[in-house]
């Protein structure tokens, strides 16, 4: 016999925008500039609700909160936890200009992939 408490799961992960490295210079630059990583150099995305394998939350992004659900997998064991998941934006929603490149425009809808892991 026992008990079991469960807590909603919290917490808010950021991502520095101006540190951005593909490996590619030129890329890394047209990116910033899309970002204004010198105006909005972090995003973050702040959780609210886990549910399965969808994480809800509040993804601050060039200024914008808007509510995004990732889809994917949580694994969690005795000693760890691991996400791994996926959901789409677009750019005008978080009023972002479409950068162009050889004269075509980037498409408004990116897939964003995430892969987060931790231990206790």
């Amino acid at each position: 016999s026992g008990r079991v408490t469960v807590q909603p799961v919290q917490g808010t992960v950021c991502t520095d925008l101006s540190a951005w490295e593909s490996g590619n210079q030129r890329r890394d630059e047209h990116t910033a500039n899309m970002f204004e990583a010198k105006k909005f150099p972090r995003s973050c995305f702040t959780i609210q609700s886990v549910s399965g394998g969808d994480v809800r939350g509040i993804l601050d992004l060039h200024g914008v909160k808007k509510e995004v659900v990732f889809q994917g997998v949580l694994n969690v064991t005795s000693s760890s936890i691991e996400y791994t998941g996926e959901t789409t934006i677009a750019l005008e929603d978080f009023q972002m200009q479409r950068p162009s490149m050889m004269g075509m425009k980037v498409q408004n809808d990116i897939p964003v992939h995430v892969r987060i892991s931790g231990g206790f």
